[in-house]
Formats: C-alpha cells, structure tokens, sequence
C-alpha cells in the first residue's frame, strides 16, 4: 500500500472499532463512528481536531437506517458472524508484509493466473491463498465453524471486485464488474452484505 507499519495497524484498530461503533447505532455508535474517542476511551459527542465542519456534516445528513440494514443483513445479530468479522478486520491486511508473500507452491498451481513460483503480490489474493492452502496459519480462522470460513474467504476471492478501482475508475467496467454481476444473480444476499459491511469498516 505504500504506507507505514504503524499506519496500517492505525487503519487496522480503526476498522476494529468501526466494528464495534455499527453494532451500537441504536445507542453510542453513531458518535464513536464520526467523532472518535478521547484518550480515555471516552466516545466524544462534539467533533474535534481536523475537518470538524465534515464530520459534524455526516453525522447530522448520514441516512443511518442504511448502515443499520447493512449491519443487520451482514451480521444478522449472530455472535459466530460477528465473530468472523473481527478476525476478517484484524488480519485482512496482513499479506500486505513483504515477508509474509505466498508462492505459489507447484500443487497448488495455477493459481488465479499465477504459475508455480510465483509470488502473489495482491494482498487480497495472496491472503485467500494462504486461508485455501494452509490455513493452520491463520488459527483465528481455523477456529471458525466452516460455512464461515468459506464466508471469509468470499470476501477475499469469489467477488474479484476491488472498490477502490471502481471509486477512481482505474479499471474497465466489464473486468471491475462481471464477477459482481454473477455473484449478485446467483450468491447470497447476506454474504454480499458481509463483504460491504466490512468494506465500510476498512474505509472508515
């Protein structure tokens, strides 16, 4: 991604948190979300520091009953979807550690168009690969029951939509959305909840 460790595990504790703030909508969570905490972890009520005019901006136009219809259709209030979420946040960037890059191993090849050897450089595909092909490596994803390990890893391979590319139009329509367009015809409306739900969260 270009950014610092330290940043991307700033990015990692605030997607953490989104988490937590959209389960709460119907209480604190709609402060936690726009304004933050102090340095006691207190939710502030007022917005502070940079860009206060935008924040306090989204908090009063946000149409909220969409992000709660989204949190309710991802999450469906199950403690074992939750708890799948969480461990999609914490370690859905891990790959992006030049350390960590998979190669492809000669029984697993081809791999989504790489070859044996081959590095997958991808964070999102090197990731899949990983939770495919040794998951023991990933003990908060071996612990999961298996219908959402295979959620998990729909988020990570079955969509190939990058939001990103599509945002700032950096990829052809037919390449950014024809995997999207199959999965909308024939997936689960819910798993496609949990893939945005966690979008959102790694955005905020």
């Amino acid at each position: 991604s270009g950014r610092a460790g330290h940043v991307e595990y700033q990015r990692t504790l605030g997607a953490l948190f989104a988490v937590y703030w959209l389960l709460r909508l119907d209480g604190d969570g709609k402060f936690g979300l726009c304004y933050g905490c102090d340095e006691d972890w207190n939710i502030l009520t007022e917005p502070s520091g940079n860009d206060c005019d935008k924040k306090r901006d989204f908090f009063d136009n946000m149409d909220w009953s969409l992000l709660q219809d989204l949190t309710d259709h991802a999450l469906m209030n199950s403690a074992e979807r939750i708890e799948a979420m969480l461990c999609l946040t914490a370690f859905h960037d891990i790959m992006k550690v030049d350390a960590l890059v998979p190669r492809v191993s000669r029984a697993h090849a081809p791999y989504h168009a790489h070859d044996a050897g081959d590095c997958i450089h991808d964070h999102d595909m090197a990731l899949a690969y990983v939770l495919e092909h040794h998951p023991e490596l990933m003990p908060s994803f071996m612990v999961l029951p298996v219908g959402l390990q295979r959620l998990v890893l729909f988020t990570q391979t079955k969509l190939c939509f990058n939001h990103g590319w599509f945002v700032q139009a950096e990829g052809t329509p037919g390449a950014m959305l024809s995997s999207l367009k199959r999965v909308l015809q024939g997936g689960s409306g819910a798993d496609l909840a949990f893939y945005f739900f966690h979008w959102v969260t790694d955005l905020s």
